[in-house]
């Protein structure tokens, strides 16, 4: 699965709000011993005793009272009628160009609440409630329909897999000045890190089990979440495997060991005989195509 990077937030004067003190008490999603007892000010109790009350976040216009704008940070990441397809943001990056029909509906979300003067709690819960499974008819791709070729596809189409909604709930986000990222959770799914005052939580619009589910959205640590599955990929078996291929490809290459050697330690069963019919040339190269 290709990894979704793009931080949701690229204005470098929204800088990120000093973590918490509490946040070092958490760590990955699988560490997500606890549970939400007030979604009203997200304090998350501990199912050993103990909670944390992460709060509900500024208010956008207190922190930012120069932009009353609601179409703002939408004017900066995408091309507008009457720009050129090459457009540049005010940081010198491209904007993005949608198919047709994508921009009206963006502009309807940042215009159907006065996000601005609402805190990032508020603003989480309205970009999760336009976009996540089941709202609206919407669907991943378990529903077997052929997916729409337009630039969002939940939003405009109404289904997509986890890497759709994730993308689309971080841009979302971003839109509405929150700070988020999409990212691989495993080798087979996506979701997306939200940072509401100063702390990471896990959001998964694609689950239909709410936003406030104890299962997906959990407090963590961005850096253990984010690169868990990075950390556990590296310390499989098979990654190991891997790099020792690379390695010995990198000596055969050198010529501190031969060819043969290289294609005898990858398949030890092998004679050389074998080897040198199945890798290599009548001049003994190795014949990249194995005939």
């Amino acid at each position: 699965m290709k990894q979704i990077v793009a931080m949701a937030i690229t204005m470098t004067t929204l800088a990120v709000n000093v973590f918490p003190a509490y946040a070092a008490q958490f760590g990955s999603i699988l560490d997500g011993d606890g549970s939400w007892s007030n979604t009203n000010n997200m304090t998350w109790s501990f199912n050993n005793g103990g909670s944390v009350t992460i709060g509900r976040g500024p208010v956008f216009s207190d922190v930012y009272p120069e932009i009353t704008d609601p179409e703002h940070f939408l004017k900066e990441a995408v091309i507008y009628p009457g720009e050129a397809v090459n457009s540049l943001n005010s940081e010198g990056l491209p904007k993005a160009n949608y198919t047709e029909g994508t921009l009206p509906l963006l502009q309807e979300f940042v215009n159907s609440f006065d996000w601005i003067h609402s805190d990032e709690l508020t603003r989480l819960e309205m970009v999760f409630d336009r976009l996540h499974n089941g709202k609206d008819g919407r669907e991943d791709q378990t529903s077997g329909k052929h997916f729409p070729s337009v630039s969002f596809k939940v939003l405009e189409g109404k289904i997509g897999n986890c890497g759709d909604y994730s993308g689309e709930f971080q841009r979302l986000a971003s839109y509405v000045g929150l700070e988020s990222i999409a990212y691989d959770q495993s080798a087979v799914h996506a979701a997306c890190l939200v940072k509401i005052n100063g702390q990471w939580i896990t959001v998964d619009p694609m689950r239909k089990e709410g936003l406030y589910n104890n299962l997906t959205t959990v407090p963590v640590d961005y850096d253990t979440e984010y690169n868990r599955y990075a950390n556990e990929a590296k310390s499989s078996q098979w990654y190991q495997d891997q790099m020792q291929q690379v390695e010995w490809q990198r000596q055969a290459e050198a010529g501190k060991i031969t060819w043969i050697e290289y294609y005898q330690r990858l398949y030890p069963g092998m004679s050389e005989a074998e080897i040198q019919k199945k890798f290599m040339s009548w001049d003994g190269y190795v014949d990249g195509l194995g005939n």
